[in-house]
C-alpha cells in the first residue's frame, strides 16, 4: 500500500465520505481486459470491494492518502483491479461500500458491463498475409510471416510471429493469452529470451515500425491440403513511469497456406521420402588410421563416410543408397554423433554423417561400390541425384605378416564381429604356452576386470543419479541462481541494460524450473502465480516475483534515464527475494 500524509493549516470541513466505481469501457469482448478503480473518501473506517460476477480478478493495486486538519481527517483511499471475463452476456458489478462504527457511510452505484464473443477475423491468403503495407497505418499490429505462400509434405519451414509497433508507441511488456493450435502442422518453439526481447527496426510503406519478434516456430505440414494459421493473441501493456500504462489485447491475422504433395514424375529410384531441401553430398573411403588407400588387402576392412549437408530436412534425410557390388561386403555403421544441425530463423542448416563398413572379398583391380543420393529441391520445384562413383583400389591377398582385419577406432562397437568370413584360413595347433600362469598372465586377466567393475561402479552411479535428477536440480537451484546473479552484476558493472535484466529475469524463472521442475519460461506471469500458490508460496513473496519480472520487462523495453541507479536497486532486491525463496520448501519436495 501507498500512503501519503499530507498536513493542512486551513480547517477542513466534514464532507460526508463518498465512494465511486469507474470502469476503463462498458463494452469489451473475451479477449480484453477491464480495468476497474474504486475510490472512497472522506472519514471511514474500511472499504468493502464490489462483486465482480463474470469476471477473473488477474491484478491489484491501491493507494491511500490522507490530510490532517482542524477540522478531522480526510481519507482517500483508491482502489484498482484489473478484471479478466470468463464468460459473455451483460454482467453487474456490485456496489461498493464504507464502513465506519460498524455502520455503511457510502455505497456506490452498480455498474453494468457487457462481454461480447469476439468475432472471427476472416481468413486471408498467404499472399495477402505477407502484404504488411495494408496495416503500415496501424499504431499496433501482430503479425504471423512466412518465407513462401506454399509449401511441401515434410518440409520444415519457419513461422514468425512480429509484434509491430510506431516508434511513438513504448512498449513495457507483452504477454502471451493464447498460441496458435496449428492443426495439421507439426510445430517446435525455436525462439530463445534474447530474441523475443529485442526491438528492431523496418520500413512498410515509407512508414518506420518497430517490432519486436514473439514467436519463431519450426514447422512441417503433415498432409496435402489447405492449412489454416489460426491467430495468436497477446496482451501489450504501453507507456513508461512519465506516461500513463494502457493494456491491449492484440491478435494476429489468420491465413491460409497449401501444403503441396512431392510430384510422382521424375521421381529418381534413388529418392527416399524425407529427402528435401537445398543440400550437397561428399564421400571419402579411409582406414581406420585415417589414411586414404589406394591398396587394400582381401578381407582388409576400410571405412566409407558419406556427407549429406545444406539446409532443408536435415532431421529426417534417409541414408544414401549403396550400389551392390559382389566383389565388396558392405555393412553399416552405428552413429557416432558426427551430425551437426543448427535451427535458426532461416531454417534447418547443417549436415549428416553416415558411415559404412567396406571389406574386398576378392583380388584385382576394383572398384568401391558407388553412392546415389537423390533429393527434391522445395525452392526449384525438382527433383536432383547426386553420386559418388567409389575408389578405384588394387586388392591383393593378404601377406603373411599381415593382420586379415585393420583397427577401426572409434567405428566398431567392441565385442561384435561384423566382418566377412574368410576361407581359406587355418588355425595351428600348439601346446600351452609357457607365460601361462605367470605374474604378466594374471594382470592381464585382472586389469580387465578391474576395469569392467570401474565401468559398472559408474553406470551404476549415473542410474542413480539420472532416477533422482529431480533432487540434484532442488538442490543446485540456489546456487545457480546465485551465478546467475554474478552475471546480472557484470552486465551492470558495463552498462548492458538489456542483458541485466535478461539475466535477473533467468534468475527467478530458471530458480522455479529447477525447483518446482516447471517449464517457468513459457509461462504467462499469472500462470507462474498460480503454480507458485500450489508450490505453498505465501501470497506476499510471490506478488514480489511477479513484481520483479514485471519490471524486468518494463526495463528491457523503456530503460530510464537513471539506469544504473535503477539496476542497482533491482539486484539488491533480487538477492534478498532469492534468500527468502530458498527458505522456503514447496510442496511436494524433500
Amino acid at each position: 500500500m501507498l500512503g501519503l500524509l499530507v498536513l493542512v493549516t486551513s480547517p477542513a470541513h466534514a464532507a460526508r465520505p463518498t465512494v465511486e466505481v469507474k470502469v476503463d469501457r462498458t463494452v469489451l469482448s473475451m479477449d480484453d481486459e477491464l480495468m476497474l478503480t474504486v475510490t472512497g473518501r472522506g472519514d471511514f473506517d474500511r472499504m468493502r470491494e464490489p462483486s465482480t460476477p463474470g469476471f477473473e480478478v488477474a491484478g491489484r493495486g491501491q493507494s491511500s492518502q490522507f490530510q490532517f486538519g482542524s477540522g478531522g481527517t480526510v481519507k482517500t483511499k483508491q482502489l484498482q483491479l484489473r478484471l479478466r471475463p470468463q464468460s459473455p452476456g451483460k454482467h453487474t458489478i456490485g456496489s461498493a461500500t464504507l464502513v465506519s462504527g460498524g455502520k455503511n457511510v457510502a455505497v456506490s452505484r452498480p455498474v453494468v458491463v457487457e462481454v461480447r464473443t469476439p468475432k472471427q477475423a476472416p481468413v486471408v491468403d498467404a499472399a495477402r498475409a505477407r502484404d504488411l503495407s495494408r496495416r503500415a497505418d496501424q499504431d499496433l499490429f501482430l503479425t504471423a510471416e512466412s518465407p513462401r505462400t506454399s509449401y511441401y509434405v515434410g518440409e520444415p519451414f519457419v513461422l514468425t510471429w512480429n509484434l509491430n509497433f510506431h516508434a511513438d508507441v513504448k512498449v513495457s511488456s507483452v504477454e502471451l493469452v493464447s498460441a496458435p493450435k496449428l492443426k495439421g502442422l507439426l510445430a517446435e518453439e525455436i525462439s530463445s529470451d534474447d530474441e523475443r526481447s529485442r526491438i528492431r527496426k523496418r520500413t512498410v510503406s515509407g512508414r518506420p515500425l518497430n517490432y519486436v519478434t514473439r514467436s519463431v516456430q519450426l514447422v512441417t505440414g503433415l498432409k496435402p491440403g489447405r492449412v489454416v494459421v489460426d491467430p495468436m493473441t497477446i496482451r501489450v501493456t504501453t507507456g513508461n513511469r512519465w506516461s500513463r500504462s494502457a493494456r491491449y489485447t492484440v491478435k494476429s491475422e489468420p491465413y491460409a497456406f497449401e501444403v503441396l504433395p512431392l510430384p510422382t514424375q521424375g521421381r529418381p529410384s534413388a529418392f527416399r521420402d524425407g529427402n528435401m531441401g537445398r543440400l550437397s553430398l561428399s564421400a571419402s573411403l579411409r582406414r581406420g588410421d585415417g589414411q586414404q588407400p589406394t591398396k587394400a588387402d582381401v578381407g582388409e576392412r576400410l571405412i566409407l563416410e558419406v556427407v549429406v549437408s545444406g539446409q532443408g530436412n536435415l532431421v529426417g534425410v534417409k541414408p544414401p543408397v549403396i550400389t551392390p557390388n559382389p566383389a565388396f561386403d558392405v555393412q553399416v555403421l552405428p552413429s557416432n554423433n558426427d551430425d551437426e544441425l543448427r535451427q535458426s530463423a532461416s531454417g534447418v542448416r547443417g549436415k549428416r554423417v553416415f558411415q559404412y563398413l567396406i571389406t574386398p572379398l576378392e583380388e584385382g583391380r576394383l572398384t568401391t561400390p558407388a553412392v546415389e543420393f537423390a533429393f527434391f529441391d522445395t525452392q526449384a520445384a525438382r527433383y536432383r541425384s547426386l553420386s559418388y562413383p567409389g575408389v578405384s583400389l588394387k586388392v591383393t591377398a593378404p601377406s603373411a605378416r599381415s593382420t586379415v582385419t585393420s583397427p577401426i577406432a572409434g567405428a566398431l562397437p567392441q565385442g561384435e564381429d561384423i566382418g566377412p568370413t574368410l576361407h581359406g584360413v587355418s588355425l595351428g595347433e600348439g601346446g600351452s604356452a609357457p607365460w601361462v600362469g605367470s605374474t604378466p598372465f594374471w594382470l592381464g586377466v585382472l586389469i580387465p576386470l578391474l576395469g569392467f567393475l570401474a565401468v559398472e561402479a559408474r553406470v551404476r552411479a549415473l542410474q542413480h543419479r539420472e532416477k533422482h535428477a529431480g533432487k540434484h536440480r532442488e538442490r543446485g537451484a540456489y546456487g545457480k541462481g546465485k551465478k546467475r546473479l554474478k552475471l546480472a552484476e557484470q552486465a551492470l558493472k558495463e552498462g548492458l541494460v538489456g542483458d541485466f535484466y535478461d539475466h535477473i529475469n533467468r534468475t527467478f524463472t530458471f530458480y522455479f524450473e529447477e525447483r518446482l521442475n516447471v517449464a517457468a519460461r513459457g509461462m504467462t506471469h499469472e500462470a507462474l502465480r498460480a503454480v507458485l500458490q500450489g508450490g505453498g508460496y505465501e501470497g506476499d513473496l510471490i506478488d514480489a516475483v511477479i513484481v520483479e519480472l514485471e519490471n524486468c520487462d518494463f526495463a528491457r523495453f523503456a530503460p530510464s534515464q537513471d539506469a544504473e541507479e535503477d539496476m542497482r536497486d533491482a539486484l539488491d532486491r533480487a538477492q534478498r527475494l532469492l534468500r527468502r525463496l530458498d527458505a522456503v520448501t514447496p510442496r511436494g519436495s524433500v
